[in-house]
């Protein structure tokens, strides 16, 4: 089994809630463009296969249970995925969901939020955010939270999930350096958040949240004295 999220921090990363918390509201007007930044580039199959499971954090006494940390989340075959960002290659280990989303944009908040988790050689994490909302077609997450796992159930098998169709067309991305949204909260994490996000359909949305009732988002921290900014991302 891959290493979950909470289980990722690069070997210099700092310790929990040292500053630099994720996530943050992204206010559009602050947000600069500066020349010569490296270009994201994204290499998504379109046949993978998926093993899908919940995350559970209050064992098995808490089946039935929504802590607000749990989720939904779909492990990827090593190798199958990967981004590339400033000459360095960041493998795809798992993605995953939140309700409402955790980053803001000028305080609206959406439905979904979906993180892609990636990390380096050294464990070092790059994580690229995409705002889910309703209104859209079938897409690849609309086949993955099709079938939910139960909290206390086995891992799912879900085979050939076209990942690169998960992506919308304009993947410019808002950059800040910020953390884990989970326990231990860990910083050192590269954050790309998409600018345009995927519509799925309306009830996808409504089985995750139902799933969900309270929510499992962190709330938003403070920005401090970070500067997001924003760059271009190619899917190659």
């Amino acid at each position: 089994m891959l290493p979950r999220l909470t289980a990722l921090a690069g070997p210099a990363a700092p310790s929990a809630l040292a500053g630099d918390q994720t996530p943050v509201d992204i206010v559009t007007a602050d947000v600069v463009a500066p020349p010569g930044q490296p270009r994201l580039f994204v290499h998504y199959p379109a046949s993978v296969d998926l093993d899908l499971h919940y995350v559970n954090k209050d064992g098995n006494a808490g089946c039935g249970i929504r802590d607000h940390e749990e989720t939904v989340e779909a492990e990827v075959p090593g190798g199958a995925a990967w981004v590339h960002y400033d000459g360095v290659r960041y493998d795809l280990l798992q993605f995953h969901f939140h309700t409402p989303s955790e980053h803001t944009v000028n305080g609206h908040t959406f439905p979904l939020e979906q993180h892609f988790v990636h990390a380096d050689a050294a464990g070092n994490l790059l994580v690229l955010g995409l705002f889910l909302r309703g209104g859209g077609l079938l897409t690849p997450q609309d086949r993955v939270l099709h079938t939910l796992p139960a909290e206390c159930g086995g891992h799912l098998h879900l085979a050939g999930v076209n990942l690169r169709a998960s992506l919308p067309i304009d993947l410019h991305t808002y950059r800040y350096q910020g953390s884990l949204t989970t326990d231990p909260f860990t910083t050192g994490v590269r954050w790309h958040v998409l600018r345009t996000p995927k519509r799925v359909r309306d009830r996808t949305i409504a089985r995750f949240q139902g799933l969900f009732p309270d929510g499992n988002s962190r709330e938003v921290q403070p920005l401090g004295d970070r500067v997001i900014t924003l760059g271009q991302g190619h899917l190659v």
